[in-house]
């Protein structure tokens, strides 16, 4: 039996949301309670009262949900619990089977297998707005979606916007379960570990309640301590996850389309000649957790480069599949397609100049260097890499980098603290290299004379990281059409409204200049300014003099 019956639920979209209830299920891990803290109160100040219904689950709950839907009939059942035992994961298989005659409901609660499912592992919480003391019962309600993109700005990913949408869900990372990231064996003895044979989890004296949670507004009291001293290690949260073991290529292992490397520990899924990770930490997250990095950097840069990182990656992001060869970070900086240089060695000289016993630990004892190019005023950080003193400059000697190896080694190196400030920093960096260069033909005016707001100049970034080359052309190009209608040539006079106007004419260039995804790209850019996460007002984006890496 379970320690805590859920009493009462109504439908949400067409699958159960259950009401604030008292118990285990409130305990989330600590870190991704403070994240969860900041989300309600974000929505409290609006005037939205949400409140927490579900956070950690047990496997066995899990297990049940998973069965209770009349799409997952006994036939599939017993498919899955094959499934585990082969995969090596027999408690989980034997907890699925013991739910697999549940009664069935047309109403859709979870598709996570149990073990997967975020709520196992403290890092995803089911949060429903309340008004006039009733659940608001329709997902598709504004503040639903205000509540999905807070979440999103805040670098967790939301229900929201799955495919089978669940608008109260959220979780802090990216994938959609833990055997993305774990093999089923690994995930098998976590959970026996955390929960073993009970329906109930430890509670600590700092725990607090759903109810608790609701009434008091505090998610950061929420704390999961796992039971078992010998097997503590193995049930470590994965939000800060301690900087992996180094590899050897004997260490790295294929498992169907999952790449492992030393424990088991995934970091890769096979796409076309290489692998693609999709990283787990938001730069959100990064400044959360390491506030004091870059005291000297104004708020406005922050929060323009935050929403630009939104389109690109996280900062364990890597990518060896592509014409690029090896793509890496946030801003997904490449090792440059053909015999061209590329941005990846740039990244790299920074952290060298910052940190050269991180370069070393990671790269240089590995054979690794860079060769720059000479830096001009404006210009991008661009370079070639040189293995083992052979300088990577064809197709044919960049190939190396598409190894398994390589990807392990630099994803490793995104988890240290020296290489996720270095990235930081030069994302930060990029906007410098055009923002306040003259263009030319225009009277000594620069972008910045034109451009001054966060969510303008955040707009400005996204294209220079996906096409460099299109800045300032394209945004000009909808300034001459903007001044041709309105007659106002000179931008010292224009207003809110019209740099708005003028944002609305480049952006109608820019999708038809080749870039990459313009409009998707474009909508969740103004996505964070519709929710205060960047100012449209003139004047708002304040760049950080003298430039970052001067």
């Amino acid at each position: 039996m379970e320690a805590l019956e859920l009493e009462q639920s109504k439908s949400i979209d067409g699958r159960l949301a259950f009401y604030p209830t008292a118990g285990p299920e409130a305990n989330l891990d600590p870190k991704f309670a403070a994240v969860l803290e900041q989300l309600l109160s974000v929505c409290r100040s609006k005037g939205y009262n949400f409140r927490l219904s579900y956070g950690l689950r047990t496997p066995q709950k899990q297990a049940e949900y998973y069965c209770q839907w009349v799409k997952h009939p006994p036939a599939l059942i017993d498919t899955k619990v094959n499934m585990l035992r082969q995969k090596g994961a027999p408690w989980l298989a034997s907890v699925l089977l013991g739910f697999r005659d549940t009664k069935r409901t047309k109403n859709w609660v979870t598709g996570q297998l149990p073990g997967s499912g975020w709520h196992q592992w403290g890092l995803a919480a089911d949060c429903y707005c309340y008004r006039n003391g009733k659940m608001v019962a329709d997902g598709d309600d504004p503040v639903y979606r205000f509540y999905a993109e807070q979440a999103a700005r805040l670098g967790l990913t939301a229900g929201f916007y799955f495919g089978h949408k669940d608008a109260g869900h959220v979780q802090l990372p990216s994938m959609a379960g833990a055997d993305d990231i774990y093999t089923w064996s690994y995930i098998d003895e976590v959970m026996k570990a955390r929960f073993g044979e009970k329906d109930i989890v430890a509670l600590t004296k700092t725990s607090m309640s759903a109810t608790e949670l609701s009434e008091s507004g505090s998610a950061t009291a929420l704390t999961f301590v796992p039971p078992g001293g010998a097997k503590k290690a193995a049930v470590e949260s994965v939000l800060s996850p301690e900087i992996p073991p180094a590899a050897t290529a004997g260490d790295i292992k294929i498992k169907g389309k999952s790449v492992y490397g030393p424990g088991n520990l995934k970091f890769g899924t096979l796409s076309g000649p290489g692998l693609i990770n999709y990283g787990t930490t938001a730069i959100d997250q990064f400044f959360q957790e390491d506030a004091n990095a870059f005291p000297d950097v104004p708020q406005s840069l922050q929060r323009v480069v935050r929403s630009v990182s939104a389109n690109e990656g996280k900062l364990e992001a890597i990518n060896t599949y592509d014409n690029a060869f090896l793509s890496v970070g946030i801003f997904q900086w490449t090792a440059g397609s053909g015999n061209a240089e590329g941005e990846l060695a740039g990244l790299l000289d920074l952290l060298k100049a910052r940190s050269p016993k991180t370069f070393a630990t990671y790269f240089g004892d590995e054979g690794l260097d860079v060769e720059m190019r000479a830096l001009q005023p404006h210009s991008l950080r661009y370079g070639y890499l040189i293995l083992n003193r052979q300088r990577l400059d064809t197709a044919n000697k960049k190939a190396q980098l598409r190894s398994h190896l390589w990807a392990y080694r630099f994803w490793r190196a995104c988890h240290d603290t020296e290489m996720r400030r270095a990235q930081v920093a030069l994302a930060m960096s990029r906007i410098d290299t055009f923002y306040t260069k003259a263009i030319p033909g225009r009277n000594g005016r620069s972008i910045k004379d034109y451009i001054s707001s966060e969510y303008g100049v955040a707009l400005l970034l996204d294209e220079h990281v996906n096409r460099p080359g299109h800045v300032p052309k394209v945004l000009m190009a909808g300034v001459d059409r903007f001044v041709a209608e309105s007659k106002k040539e000179d931008p010292a006079n224009w207003t809110d409204r019209d740099e708005a106007a003028v944002l609305k004419e480049y952006l109608a260039e820019r999708a038809d200049s080749g870039m990459t995804a313009s409009s998707a790209r474009a909508k969740r850019t103004a996505a964070c300014a519709k929710s205060g996460a960047l100012s449209i007002q003139r004047g708002s984006f304040a760049q950080l003099r003298p430039p970052l890496l001067a």
